[in-house]
């Protein structure tokens, strides 16, 4: 719709392909081997993803 009034969009659709592209990993082995434990549960990890992307504008 922005486009046809002559505005830029708010979201470039390569913006959005980058949030949802579909990808999976398996994390167990690197936690059993390293002892690494993510920093984000995936909720906290989109929240926080929004926020920084309403900060820059993208959103």
């Amino acid at each position: 719709m922005a486009r046809l009034d002559g505005r830029q969009p708010s979201i470039m659709r390569a913006t959005i392909d980058k949030y949802t592209e579909d990808v999976a990993v398996d994390n167990r082995r690197i936690q059993k081997e390293l002892g690494f434990r993510p920093k984000y549960d995936l909720a906290a990890g989109w929240s926080e993803t929004v926020q920084e992307m309403q900060r820059m504008g993208e959103l």
